[in-house]
């Protein structure tokens, strides 16, 4: 704290050396840095709440979809079997580039692309045939795509 002091009276001593006409026209300039930050500062904001507000309708649609995964098993007892092994395959070649990591009772999933509907329907109905349950889900908004992950489980 005693640097802080330290640089208090330096700016007051300096201040009191300057003449009523400069220290008019250095406020005058500080008030206009002060307002020029402020604005920016402003339009930032501004921009970022644009940018939710048009991301919001797709990010809701996600989250409907999401939830109308169905949550009983379709048939039997399902695992990663032949039925989940072919519901990871019918995954792959309809989206290329996404990564499946099948371990046990758990499938881990990750993609990154620009349709988001298509992938949460096309995992939908894998989940049902397999009979998985999202166990979680993590979602981000890129600038020019989505990145998504999730962790399917065996439902019991």
């Amino acid at each position: 704290m005693n640097w802080m002091r330290a640089v208090s009276h330096l700016l007051i001593s300096l201040w009191g050396q300057r003449q009523p006409r400069e220290q008019g026209l250095l406020a005058f300039l500080g008030l206009v840095l002060v307002l020029a930050v402020l604005v920016q500062v402003w339009q930032w904001a501004d921009e970022g709440v644009e940018t939710l507000t048009g991301q919001l309708p797709e990010l809701r649609a996600a989250v409907e979809q999401l939830q109308d995964i169905p949550l009983s098993p379709v048939g039997g007892k399902p695992g990663v079997g032949s039925t989940g092994e072919a519901a990871i395959r019918q995954l792959t070649i309809t989206f290329p580039g996404m990564e499946v990591h099948a371990q046990d009772n758990e499938i881990a999933l990750h993609w990154q692309g620009k349709e988001l509907t298509s992938v949460l329907q096309a995992l939908d109905r894998a989940a049902g045939q397999a009979g998985w349950e999202v166990r979680e889900a993590d979602i981000e908004r890129q600038s020019d795509h989505f990145d998504v992950r999730f962790l399917l489980g065996v439902r019991k």
